[in-house]
């Protein structure tokens, strides 16, 4: 499939679809933390998941404006079920919504499929910074919603967003069906560039989800307001890096440098108490797990194959996935910031090895 230069219409409507999506989401972590059930949260980030590599299946062969009204349609049914009041009504309507979550997948799959290789970079860094942006947005109002008008106005609120995500879809151009699928093994299929990526996505997790699970625990009351204030900053700096057009084989070196940042930024809280020291490292290491995830993106869609992007997404958004669960671990650990800084600087190693992955991977004209 011919690439265009930069399809600015369809980027707009892929960015907004990103922004409602993890407004949805982060509202219904939001959820799960006001009423104190553990299941609500878990059943959502079990049921994404296994939507992720449904998705990346269903994207490699399926037009992504008929996935994307799917995940639209789930999300309404998911707020609407959430009117019903009761845990197993909640719980049925964060399934549904973690299920139409896992349409990321088809989010960034048409991104890299519909954007020349020089723009790659770009379109990553905006809708990367837009997905942080709705993390931040959906914190404050789900919590904010929450505590004035309870779960009644949570749910009106939760059938707003699945309104303004079915207007965002219904706005989306068409987009051709992907390129047909050749049969091939897994092998080939999946290159070695593309298993070091997960290997250093899920190190990365791991160590950048330690500063999700820890800020509750050192800021208390104030910890959704600095969750907000993170993913703003976190996104404002992703969103203005996307102003320098970097060049593909350049990714890997600033995901190293990205992820080496992260690591000095775990060190200022095992040196001090200072809670100002501690929030400056924290805003820091948000902006560079945002460019981090913006150079994970454009990097699968530099060693995936054009037949497997949208699987190569999922895989890696699961595994990525799986390095958050790790962080859950690491936080009930009283060395859980050395542990992260020390992941950090292996994973910057390896993005080191990576470099010479990727080039091989780039096209001569790039």
């Amino acid at each position: 499939m011919e690439n265009i230069s930069l399809n600015k219409s369809l980027l707009v409507a892929l960015q907004f679809f990103a922004f409602s999506v993890q407004a949805y989401w982060s509202g219904g972590v939001a959820l799960g933390a006001h009423l104190q059930a553990l299941n609500v949260a878990a059943v959502f980030t079990a049921v994404q998941v296994a939507s992720l590599l449904a998705f990346g299946l269903l994207a490699d062969r399926v037009a992504p404006k008929q996935l994307l009204v799917i995940s639209a349609g789930l999300f309404s049914i998911g707020a609407v079920a959430l009117f019903g009041g009761t845990l197993p009504w909640i719980v049925a309507g964060q399934a549904l919504s973690g299920a139409a979550a896992g349409s990321m997948v088809v989010i960034f799959a048409a991104a890299n499929r519909h954007t020349a290789d020089d723009d790659r970079s770009y379109a990553m860094r905006r809708l990367v910074g837009f997905v942080w942006f709705g993390i931040g947005f959906g914190q404050i109002v789900g919590h904010a919603v929450l505590e004035r008008f309870g779960l009644t106005g949570f749910a009106a609120t939760s059938l707003v967003g699945a309104m303004v995500i079915v207007v965002v879809v219904a706005k989306l151009p068409d987009l051709p069906r992907p390129p047909r699928m050749i049969p091939e093994s897994i092998r080939a299929r999946f290159s070695p560039a593309f298993g070091l990526t997960l290997v250093i996505s899920f190190l990365a997790a791991a160590s950048g989800s330690v500063l999700q699970t820890r800020v509750p625990f050192l800021f208390e009351e104030n910890s959704s307001v600095l969750t907000f204030l993170i993913c703003v900053a976190a996104g404002g700096g992703v969103w203005v890096s996307r102003r320098r057009r970097f060049q593909q084989r350049n990714e890997s070196g600033i995901l190293s440098a990205s992820l080496a940042v992260i690591g000095i930024g775990f060190l200022v809280p095992t040196s001090t108490d200072n809670p100002w020291a501690i929030g400056s490292a924290f805003f820091l290491i948000g902006m560079m797990i945002a460019i981090g995830d913006a150079c994970f993106q454009s990097i699968i869609g530099i060693v995936s194959r054009p037949s497997s992007t949208a699987m190569s997404i999922g895989i890696f958004l699961t595994v990525a996935t799986g390095g958050k669960l790790v962080a859950t671990l690491l936080a009930k650990s009283p060395s859980s910031f050395a542990a992260a800084a020390f992941i950090s600087f292996i994973a910057a190693f390896l993005a080191i090895l990576l470099y010479t992955r990727v080039e091989t991977h780039i096209r001569p004209n790039n």
